[in-house]
């Protein structure tokens, strides 16, 4: 081994000198110069073939145009603001919709106006737009404030790491930008985008739950009457009977029974085949799984349920909520951080839901695909006594003529990715 350390030394340093070459390369162009910055460094290095003599004229112009870069760098040092930003990038949006924020700017200089000042973002996340890059302040004079809006917009759901917010100034030429201030990194959750339907209709049975009063305390359900027993300390007062107290001349306290709650587990299908061939058509699919759950989960958000979700994706996610206080905007963070799933996700998902099979009510199952492993699956579900409600989301017959599945009992309906594209799934 000794007498290899000599020669991966030198490659290992080679390997960092190069990252930070190609590190320093990325921030000159994509930050330190602006879009005029971009053409005029363009134009330095065509005239630069006349540097090579000073016969040719164009030599000049390749001299007056590396001046004016100089110029602008050493001006924007001269005048580089002393700033701070306040506030915060906008952390929740919806897919293809823009978010606004507010961030405050505020020049804690003596003296010196900030000009042509100016917030970005370097290093945004791949998909996510910056709208409102050009919004400036052409001058913010010594201790003032100034409020500039920033809006970004995210074309597909997820949860990206936003980098920080910074103030920058242009000044004099609009070549070259100058640090003044920044925030601290964020991030931002895009939510899937779906249409809400009119209409749900999932058959509900209540179930046996060993802490149904547990899970449902506090959200509406009428507790049912069962009789009266001694006070034991620590007890809620709220549960003294102080008429049957003045009768026999002890505290009690009335006892109830409310085991039985209505119990729906949500499940999405995130398995997308490691395949080159239709991974369009497949993604596509998952997509418009996730929002036909999120309307789902909209529509079950206005009823008092006890509701699992259960999503497959590289992570396996589990949300309960408590009936009557469904925390539908976690949901929907759940389904923004979902992702394809390549081994197939009922292995992970099936053991889970299983467990908990005795007291799940109702199963809601969205599927993607059909095959003997979800066909197991569905027949578990149901020889544990739950009611199925099951839907498979398919591409357009016409361009792929795939067959529904083979009805399994309950009720089952097949969509297609368009119908939930464009609104027009109202009733399920």
């Amino acid at each position: 081994m000794k007498d290899f350390e000599p020669s991966l030394q030198p490659r290992s340093r080679t390997s960092q000198r190069r990252w930070r070459l190609s590190g320093a390369a990325h921030y000159l162009w994509s930050f330190k110069l602006t879009p005029g910055g971009h053409v005029l460094v363009g134009a330095i290095l065509l005239t630069a073939l006349g540097s090579v003599t000073t016969q040719m004229p164009i030599y000049l112009l390749f001299a007056a145009l590396l001046a004016l870069l100089g110029v602008s760098e050493l001006t924007g040092l001269v005048f580089k603001p002393v700033l701070s930003v306040e506030g915060q990038a906008p952390v929740q949006a919806s897919a293809g919709q823009p978010v606004t924020t507010h961030l405050t700017l505020t020049n804690h200089s003596r003296w010196r106006p900030a000009l042509d000042v100016m917030l970005c973002l370097f290093g945004l996340p791949r998909g996510i737009k910056h709208l409102n890059a050009d919004a400036s302040v052409v001058c913010l004079r010594a201790g003032a404030t100034a409020a500039l809006p920033v809006t970004l917009r995210a074309d597909q759901r997820g949860i990206y790491p936003l980098p920080p917010v910074r103030a920058v100034s242009t000044f004099p030429f609009n070549l070259v930008r100058v640090g003044g201030g920044r925030t601290a990194p964020g991030r931002l959750v895009v939510l899937p985008a779906f249409h809400s339907l009119e209409e749900l209709d999932i058959p509900v049975s209540h179930r046996y739950q060993p802490r149904g009063i547990t899970l449902t305390r506090g959200v509406g359900h009428s507790l049912e009457f069962v009789g009266n027993r001694e006070y034991v300390p620590g007890e809620p007062a709220r549960w003294i009977d102080a008429k049957a107290w003045g009768r026999i001349g002890k505290p009690v306290v009335k006892e109830f029974h409310d085991e039985y709650v209505c119990r729906i587990a949500l499940i999405l299908d995130t398995h997308v085949p490691s395949r080159w061939v239709r991974r369009s058509q497949d993604r596509r699919r998952l997509e418009a799984a996730v929002s036909l759950m999120a309307a789902i989960s909209e529509q079950l958000n206005f009823h008092e349920h006890v509701i699992d979700l259960f999503a497959a994706g590289p992570e396996l996610y589990v949300f309960r909520t408590l009936g009557g206080t469904t925390h539908f905007e976690n949901v929907l963070e759940i389904l923004a951080g979902v992702d394809a799933c390549h081994r197939h996700p009922f292995e992970q998902i099936s053991p889970l839901v299983i467990e908990e099979l005795e007291t799940i009510s109702t199963a809601v199952c969205v599927f993607i695909d059909w095959d003997p492993l979800r066909q197991e699956f569905c027949r578990r579900l149901q020889e544990a006594g739950c009611v199925l409600k099951g839907v498979l989301v398919r591409d357009d017959p016409a361009a792929t003529g795939e067959p529904p599945p083979v009805d399994q009992g309950g009720g089952w309906t097949v969509v297609t990715t368009t119908h939930i594209e464009q609104g027009r799934l109202l009733r399920l």
